[in-house]
């Protein structure tokens, strides 16, 4: 046993070894990300596994989802490719786009995962798993209904019965808070380049939502017991990061949150794919008399907004901006069927003044 410790001593001290290598030929199941696969230093490419399945596939640029597929006699690729597409650099797309003189939308920027899923040989060979478990009922038939074409369907029971010490107003699971009767007061704004775009008043409406919960005690108690470790069981979603600034700027300075800050957590739309929380606030932000919807017409991006929220979902913004000629965009969609759902009682609409203090 001495000697072989030794020889293993030395062996894995001498500069020509590779652990990494070693566990990676010798294991059953080796697990990494696409691009950490693909280090050669590991050794992971070099073998042939029976299988590689790849998470989240429709977010993987082609190139990425090349490095790993090349290791494996079968392919399993998971995802949801009605749901946020590869990210490319500004300069990346520039180049496609001028080289081959196609717009943001074009299908060059889509993932490859979309593209076999949907050719014959995708249609033949796929599958869909048409249960979620995530969402409410009321929540998973919204998104069932704008992003599904109905499909989908809810595998999971109705909310925890500590939901209805939430205020009266605030008890269904799904709530449109309108920002239009503000006027121009709701208006988005934007930076000299209009690339930045923020929403002071919908900021202070989300803080104002967030106040009410964080002040209905007997439910964060409940709440709070029900909650795993480090889990943050309110998630703030903004269509833009200098949005997600501004929010998190206002609850630094938020002196009344005191120690519920580690459950509300502030991030992008764009950061928030496989993501969940049991309450969802949405900052829309975009509101402007041109009706310029910007990449809210992006129908994955809105899809992944709404489908985040466990127990409730609340959507804070003007609805004038998405009737009329953006009715057929994705939140025009949302907000047609909230209104549907809103006269059968299993949604609501409520006025932005009632979450704005002075």
């Amino acid at each position: 046993v001495l000697r072989l410790s030794e020889e293993w001593v030395s062996a894995l001290g001498s500069p020509d070894a590779n652990f990494s290598e070693f566990l990676a030929k010798s294991r059953t199941v080796v697990a990494g990300t696409l691009v950490g696969i693909g280090y050669r230093g590991a050794g992971v490419v070099q073998n042939i596994f029976d299988w590689v399945i790849i998470d989240e596939a429709g977010r993987a640029a082609p190139s990425e989802l090349a490095v790993a597929m090349q290791a494996g006699h079968r392919i399993l690729l998971v995802g949801d490719h009605q749901q946020l597409p590869p990210t490319f650099s500004k300069e990346v797309r520039d180049a496609v786009k001028h080289r081959f003189d196609v717009q943001d939308d074009s299908a060059l920027f889509a993932s490859d995962l979309k593209r076999v899923f949907d050719s014959p040989y995708g249609q033949r060979v796929g599958s869909t798993l048409l249960t979620q478990y995530r969402m409410a009922p009321d929540i998973g038939a919204l998104v069932s209904a704008c992003f599904y074409d109905d499909k989908l369907e809810t595998g999971r029971g109705p909310c925890p019965e500590y939901y209805d010490l939430l205020p009266d107003h605030l008890q269904n699971q799904v709530t449109w808070i309108d920002t239009s009767s503000l006027g121009d007061r709701a208006y988005e704004q934007s930076s000299d380049d209009d690339e930045d775009k923020w929403n002071q008043t919908e900021a202070r409406t989300v803080m104002g939502l967030l106040r009410q919960i964080i002040e209905a005690e007997e439910f964060m108690a409940f709440l709070a017991e029900d909650l795993e470790p480090q889990e943050p069981a309110i998630g703030v979603i903004c269509m833009y990061d200098r949005q997600r600034e501004l929010v998190d700027q206002m609850k630094a300075e938020a002196t009344w949150l005191g120690d519920f800050r580690r459950v509300v957590k502030v991030d992008t739309v764009d950061s928030y794919q496989g993501k969940e929380n049991r309450i969802i606030i949405l900052s829309t932000v975009r509101n402007n008399p041109r009706m310029r919807p910007g990449f809210l017409r992006n129908p994955n991006r809105i899809n992944v907004a709404m489908s985040r929220a466990m127990e409730r979902l609340y959507v804070v913004g003007a609805s004038g901006m998405w009737r009329g000629r953006n009715m057929a965009l994705p939140l025009g969609k949302v907000l047609t069927k909230i209104d549907e759902f809103a006269a059968a009682g299993r949604a609501a609409f409520l006025n932005a003044d009632h979450f704005l203090r002075a």
